[in-house]
């Protein structure tokens, strides 16, 4: 479902357009305001994110042009729909330099209403599917770039500015496939645990890599904070997953490179019997 935001000072209006989202049944939750200032309050809430605002141009305390100006600076992404009885040109054309999305006319035709959101529906949907793409490759990309250099494949120039990123590596290791069938999943449970950011590789199905960023760096003072990180997440992978998982970390202090320390870690974890 999507969130539009219905702004008019009539609430015949504002009912109607109401009526009409129920009755083309589009995917849309309503949130009405009853003029520009309240709408305004809206935007300025932090937990609200309004997908399509609909709002009349005249209306007390705050008209739906300086609402369209104030939107566009609060919520660039959000759509606009202005309505109004007044068929004016330039009210058009100023709509046209704030960046509405479409125009319509008191009384409203309920197919040119119907067939307006629809496309901006569509136009909503698309966009996500931009995003969701140019996610995936930007991630795609940052994991064979920490791949390469874990392998040691890039220059001391490229290395030493990825090992600038990051100030520990955390390796986790099971003795039975899990990380390649459960990949995703418990990368968001990691997410979910761990009271840091980082960046996580996949390596093999067995075996995965926590890169914990430098903007943490304070916390790490005490390497219990690290050990309490580590205990979290295996108890995290033996109750909710049934995988019993070790975890060995280090620190990339002065120029080590990330493929010197994960060797280290990974002498740890071959040899974890002897401890």
């Amino acid at each position: 479902m999507y969130q539009i935001l219905v702004v008019d000072d009539s609430v015949l209006d504002v009912d109607c357009i109401t009526f009409l989202i129920n009755k083309y049944e589009l995917p849309l939750e309503v949130a009405t305001a009853v003029n520009g200032q309240e709408a305004l309050g809206l935007f300025q809430n932090p937990e609200n994110h309004f997908d399509i605002l609909f709002t009349d141009i005249k209306m007390p305390l705050m008209d739906g042009l300086e609402l369209s100006r104030e939107t566009r600076r609060l919520s660039p992404d959000t759509r606009i729909i202005i309505f109004s009885g007044y068929n004016d040109f330039e009210y058009a054309k100023t709509a046209i330099t704030i960046g509405v999305q479409d125009y319509l006319m008191k009384p409203i035709v309920p197919a040119d209403f119907a067939a307006t959101v629809s496309r901006l529906i569509s136009a909503i949907e698309e966009d996500g599917r931009l995003a969701e793409q140019m996610q995936k490759r930007t991630r795609l990309l940052k994991s064979h770039r920490l791949l390469l250099s874990v392998n040691n494949c890039l220059s001391k120039e490229e290395m030493d500015a990825i090992s600038d990123e990051y100030s520990h590596l955390m390796l986790l290791e099971c003795e039975e496939e899990f990380f390649s069938q459960e990949a995703l999943d418990f990368q968001e449970k990691l997410e979910e645990l761990l009271p840091f950011t980082f960046d996580y590789l996949n390596l093999y199905p067995t075996r995965s890599l926590i890169f914990i960023r430098q903007d943490n760096e304070a916390r790490f003072k005490k390497e219990s904070y690290l050990l309490s990180a580590a205990q979290t997440i295996s108890l995290s992978a033996g109750e909710e997953y049934g995988r019993k998982c070790y975890i060995t970390f280090g620190s990339l202090q002065g120029r080590a490179s990330i493929s010197q320390v994960y060797q280290r870690l990974e002498k740890k974890i071959e040899t974890r019997f002897f401890f």
